[in-house]
């Protein structure tokens, strides 16, 4: 795995936030890398958190 990735998703997990930069580092690996695997579930799991784990639906 990226070592840069690994630094920024171990800083999301902190709650630190990402500058702009970052997040578009961590939307630049293909859809089926580690990378983009793992920036999801940071991002699920936030949202849940976030939200207070209810669902919400967009239209």
């Amino acid at each position: 795995m990226d070592d840069a990735a690994v630094s920024l998703l171990r800083k999301v997990s902190e709650r630190k936030p990402l500058t702009e930069d970052e997040c578009v580092y961590l939307l630049g690996f293909p859809e089926d890398s580690p990378e983009a695997d793992m920036t999801v579930c940071f991002a699920d799991r936030l949202s849940r958190i976030a939200n207070d784990n209810t669902g919400e639906i967009g239209a």
